[in-house]
């Protein structure tokens, strides 16, 4: 069984497999230069997505920037609107004023 096998590292598997000290066979060289390029593309596209999120989080700014600036123009506009909407609140009971007295001055005159 497995069990009665001396334990046999890595290192030593390759040793006893290599002809020569250090010298990968090239299916090991494939694959540790496959390896390196997938790090390289993961590290690219980790660049990308920090890019990204650098370019997004600026326009993000400035669209909550520019949101900021409507929100206070729409402000001053319904503020505006108010206050002309209670002029002419005034003028109108003025003028509500101003015919009641006609009337009374009407009727005064009719009788």
């Amino acid at each position: 069984s497995d069990a009665s096998r001396p334990v046999t590292s890595d290192t030593q598997l390759y040793q006893q497999w290599a002809p020569t000290p250090f010298k990968m066979p090239p299916s090991v060289r494939d694959a540790h230069k496959r390896v390196q390029q997938l790090q390289e593309q993961m590290d690219a596209l980790k660049d990308e997505i920090v890019e990204k999120e650098e370019r997004w989080r600026a326009e993000r700014d400035t669209l909550l920037s520019e949101a900021d600036a409507i929100r206070g123009e729409l402000q001053q506009k319904l503020e505006r609107d108010i206050t002309v909407k209670d002029q002419l609140r005034e003028r109108v009971d003025q003028l509500e004023t101003e015919r009641d007295e006609i009337r009374v001055e009407r009727d005064a005159l009719e009788e």
